[in-house]
């Protein structure tokens, strides 16, 4: 979560397992350490997403993406 004036911001991380190839490079390059590799599936711990998208970015099929919820 991050605060932002009076709107919270929590981030959701969306991947679809139909096109991951489970490379793990979310994994390696997330720097908040938010994805994790559990029983073979990816794993995602809002509370420590930084949001710098990376993992997106170096997704190479394009299967992980993070969405900007504001409560």
């Amino acid at each position: 979560y991050t605060i932002m004036g009076s709107v919270e911001m929590k981030y959701e991380c969306h991947i679809n397992y139909d096109d991951c190839d489970f490379c793990s490079e979310c994994v390696e390059c997330c720097s908040g350490k938010a994805l994790t590799i559990v029983n073979n599936q990816i794993q995602f711990q809002a509370d420590k997403c930084t949001n710098c998208e990376v993992c997106d970015d170096v997704c190479p099929v394009g299967a992980i993406w993070i969405e900007t919820l504001k409560y």
